[in-house]
């Protein structure tokens, strides 16, 4: 049974990459919301660059529905692990991509109250490794949208909410990179 046109154009809508007058209003929202609404959010973001990874990677006749939500693709263990097959991304990146996910999906379905400085969150948080790799820093969009209030666990390398972020825009803005700039430079790889 196919879906409603309201319901394929809703999906259609979601699907989209946000315009440049949508991502102010995104990075408020991540940066400036709550822990719950950031964490499933900017899972997604994460999400969807390797997904376009991906796909890159791919023949364009190839895709079909590979990537639909009941296709090969359709889940992000299914995109981590194909990632990682294809040799796109390496074992520190697919790790955290993994922690990610596992955030993501208890952000989004636990019945139970949760934010970063729940300590088995906390815990998971601290295992992301790319925060502590040379060369990687604190988001400065990510600095210039936080309110004032948060600005000091921000700029904190080591809070539970920093790590994620940084983990997750590492890996984004190293896609992005690796999609149209030098794949060989190694700011641009995904170790």
């Amino acid at each position: 049974m196919s879906d409603p046109t309201y319901l394929k154009d809703l999906k259609k809508w979601g699907a989209e990459d946000p315009t440049v007058d949508d991502l102010e209003a995104l990075e408020s929202e991540l940066y400036a919301g709550s822990d719950r609404g950031a964490a499933v959010i900017f899972s997604s973001v994460v999400e969807k660059s390797l997904g376009k990874l991906l796909r890159d990677a791919m023949r364009p006749d190839g895709i079909g529905n590979l990537f639909e939500f009941d296709g090969t693709l359709g889940t992000f263990g299914a995109k981590i692990q194909f990632a990682y097959a294809l040799q796109l991304i390496g074992p520190i990146t697919r790790h955290d991509l993994t922690i990610i996910r596992s955030l993501r999906n208890q952000f989004a379905h636990s019945r139970r109250p949760i934010e970063f400085e729940t300590p088995v969150v906390a815990a998971a948080c601290k295992h992301l490794s790319l925060p502590d790799q040379l060369g990687v820093f604190l988001s400065y969009r990510m600095l210039q949208a936080v309110p004032e209030d948060r600005l000091l666990a921000a700029s904190d390398k080591n809070h539970p909410r920093t790590r994620f972020f940084t983990a997750g825009n590492e890996i984004a803005q190293r896609i992005y990179f690796i999609r149209t700039g030098d794949k060989n430079d190694p700011l641009n790889q995904l170790p």
